[in-house]
């Protein structure tokens, strides 16, 4: 998790332009205010589903980024079982979002008074490419039937929500 904060921010309380997505496709809003940005272009998934990431708004022109966590596959056994290992699409967080019982804690508390970031941006970066967030790359591991190939775009997909960021902030 990175958080920014920029010393004006008080002589600035919002950001001067709202950010936008580098495509027009945009879900509507999720539980507790968020919502999915689909980026589009060169973003993937690792099995070649849609990309996207999650905002929500906040009240200050400050964010937080958090890039989401998981495993990583590099051969045919552990990339076969990728969805054992990390997601492999950013349905299980689109889910997680919309469900009726989602508790937020931590950072992420909105009703939290001593929450310090209650009131920022935040921008969660979902892990879904068996790659760390740095890969680039298509990959086939394996021959024949057993063989699996697996859209290793963390980079692209990271930097996507990267320049998202750095449009609007």
């Amino acid at each position: 998790i990175a958080a920014c904060d920029d010393p004006k921010s008080s002589q600035n309380p919002t950001p001067e332009t709202e950010p936008e997505t580098t495509t027009e496709v945009q879900t509507p809003e999720l539980g507790e205010g968020w919502t999915e940005i689909q980026p589009g272009g060169d973003t993937v998934c690792s099995r070649g589903t849609d990309y996207s990431f999650f905002v929500r708004k906040g009240t200050v022109n400050k964010v937080v980024v958090d890039f989401m966590g998981g495993g990583a596959c590099w051969d045919e056994v552990t990339c076969s079982f990728a969805d054992a290992i990390f997601n492999d699409d950013v349905q299980v967080i689109r889910d997680w979002l919309e469900a009726d019982d989602v508790q937020f804690s931590g950072i992420y508390d909105t009703t939290d008074a001593d929450n310090p970031y209650a009131d920022w941006y935040h921008v969660f970066i979902p892990y879904c490419t068996g790659d760390i967030h740095w890969g680039e790359s298509t990959v086939t591991y394996g021959e024949d039937d057993s063989a699996v190939t697996i859209e290793h775009k963390g980079a692209v997909n990271a930097r996507a929500a990267l320049d998202w960021i750095q449009d609007g902030f």
